[in-house]
């Protein structure tokens, strides 16, 4: 019996030293004195006791082993019973950690979406000003940089001809043929005749600018030495001027005004040149000259006006209703 006794003292020991490992975070509980010396000690003195028990002390030696055992077991227990308590001290730490952990990645996550959310809203408030927002981070802020210059000369290039063309037409006023017919003085012909030579060079001047954009913009773009993908954006940032003026009729617009001049300043140089050898016939409602040769260009001169002036009206009915050209 006391054999039995004896391996369940071993047993107890063994199963003991398993049992430690369902405690890994119990620092104490960890260290040799609890998982090694401990139940190694323990073991000795109950197997001391059931074993060899002394003769001369009284008492059943079989009784003195089962509490030698029970002793080395309820010690045993104990010592689990209080690395169990810490271990759920530790699995609850862990688990406030974790939780803690959790949240703040949760905060992180919340944190970086607003401000994902507050870089796109920055780039759209900038995006309305600067449309080469959109192209950061695909090219480098240098050559970005030099986009926003070239662009900047390009468009300050265009707006002075415009604000050119629109000083222009408010610094010289004009009139039309029926007003020229009822001049009294070459004076007043020569005044209007002033008044459309500066209309005709100004306008000229702007479809002269127009036609020659593309090629200025892209020698602009060649000096600049741009690499891929900046140089295709460039380009597209040119074509987008360029289908923006055509979508506006822009150019032949101009090229029609300019026409329009031109035939108005044939019309003046032909009442200037015949001064006194051309009258207004009230009742026939027309120009007479005393040249038959004259009053062939001058009445040329007058339909081709109205011509203009006809498709002049188409053109600016189409793009007012937003009409793209065909």
């Amino acid at each position: 019996m006391r054999l039995v006794l004896a391996v369940v003292c071993l047993l107890l020991g063994i199963g003991y030293s398993l049992l430690t490992g369902w405690y890994p975070d119990v620092d104490w509980l960890q260290g040799a004195l609890f998982s090694i010396l401990l139940p190694v000690a323990l073991g000795a003195f109950c197997l001391v006791l059931i074993l060899w028990p002394s003769r001369r002390s009284a008492g059943d030696p079989l009784a003195r082993s089962w509490m030698a055992l029970s002793f080395m077991g309820c010690l045993l227990l104990s010592v689990l019973i209080m690395a169990r308590e810490g271990q759920l001290q530790a699995d609850r730490a862990a688990e406030d950690q974790l939780r803690e952990a959790s949240n703040a990645l949760k905060l992180e996550q919340i944190r970086r979406q607003q401000l994902k959310r507050e870089e796109m809203a920055d780039r759209q408030e900038r995006a309305r000003t600067d449309r080469f927002v959109q192209y950061e981070g695909r090219i480098p802020d240098d050559t970005l940089n030099q986009l926003r210059e070239l662009d900047r000369k390009m468009q300050e290039e265009v707006q002075a001809q415009a604000d050119a063309y629109s000083r222009a037409l408010e610094d010289n006023p004009t009139h039309g043929p029926d007003d020229w017919i009822h001049y009294r003085t070459l004076d007043q012909l020569e005044m209007e005749r002033t008044a459309f030579q500066a209309l005709y060079q100004q306008t000229r001047a702007f479809t002269q600018f127009i036609e020659d954009f593309e090629e200025r913009y892209t020698g602009e773009i060649e000096s600049l030495q741009l690499q891929p993908p900046a140089d295709r954006i460039a380009i597209a940032e040119m074509e987008r001027i360029l289908q923006g003026w055509k979508q506006a009729r822009v150019y032949d617009l101009r090229k029609l005004d300019v026409e329009f001049f031109a035939n108005a300043l044939r019309i003046l140089d032909l009442l200037r040149e015949a001064w006194g050898h051309w009258s207004y016939s009230p009742r026939d409602k027309v120009v007479q000259f005393d040249n038959p040769d004259q009053e062939l260009r001058f009445s040329e001169a007058v339909l081709n006006l109205k011509a203009i002036l006809a498709e002049l009206e188409v053109i600016e009915g189409k793009a007012d209703d937003g009409e793209s050209p065909e």
